[in-house]
């Protein structure tokens, strides 16, 4: 198969040194395997970590862990190297949560998990607005003031928290995916959501006592769990490829 996509390549006048492909697999490293491409042996990557692909590191061993914590570690790239403006305390501080929303949450929300970034978030805060502990006062005390400061500085000027970006992220790719199915049945997105979804879960689940036995005998943990929770395991996709009827849902969505 490698080799008929390297033919379709050269077709169009493209070609992809043969040293520079990496493959992976589920199973275990230390499974047997290995691909060769016109008497080259390709480099095979490890489990956990996987490849880039299109921007975004895919890793095998149903975890995206090494994908967060590169955003992560982006995100803070883009904080340092603006830091000089959003940390200006004689800037506004409208101006400068302006800044925060476009030039690091921009590299952030590529692939992102809620708690991570909520953490993120705070603590870039605290390094924008920080507060000079008073005389005698305790170092609990000082974080309750700065938290509150925080909760009031994102109140004052509608800054919302990461994690509920994220869930609307997510929540519109699901209405965009549900969609595909009304014009574009075949694309390999809308397959890949029918493949093996909640239905398949939880009907695996059923055999299994309850149990969905996630990381052993079902190797799948997909983002429209919380979709599939909001539903009640209905058929949410009938209503999502309804973009207007889907967005009514949002606030409960964003409340679960």
């Amino acid at each position: 198969m490698t080799q008929a996509w390297l033919d379709i390549l050269a077709e169009a006048g493209w070609a992809v040194p043969l040293d520079e492909i990496t493959w992976c697999s589920t199973q275990d490293d230390n499974a047997p395997g290995q691909v060769n491409v016109q008497g080259t042996r390709l480099r095979r990557a490890a489990r956990n970590d996987g490849f880039k692909v299109l921007g975004t590191i895919v890793t095998f061993d149903n975890s995206d862990e090494v994908e967060l914590q590169s955003r992560v570690s982006k995100a803070w790239r883009a904080f340092y190297k603006y830091k000089h403006l959003l940390c200006c305390r004689g800037a506004p501080i409208r101006a400068r949560l302006k800044l925060l929303r476009s030039l690091v949450s921009t590299s952030l929300f590529w692939c992102s998990e809620t708690s991570t970034l909520r953490g993120l978030q705070e603590t870039m805060l605290r390094m924008m607005m920080p507060l000079r502990k008073r005389l005698a006062e305790s170092a609990e005390v000082l974080m309750q003031r700065i938290g509150q400061n925080i909760k009031r500085v994102k109140e004052d000027y509608a800054f919302r928290d990461w994690g509920e970006v994220y869930f609307e992220h997510v929540f519109t790719w699901a209405s965009h995916v549900a969609g595909l199915g009304d014009y574009d049945s075949d694309r390999v997105t809308h397959r890949v959501l029918e493949y093996r979804n909640y239905n398949w879960i939880w009907d695996r689940a059923r055999q299994n006592k309850g149990n969905h036995m996630h990381g052993r005998k079902v190797r799948v943990w997909r983002w429209e769990h919380r979709v599939d929770k909001l539903f009640n395991r209905g058929d949410w996709q009938a209503t999502a490829r309804s973009k207007a009827a889907w967005r009514t849902h949002l606030e409960k969505f964003l409340s679960l």
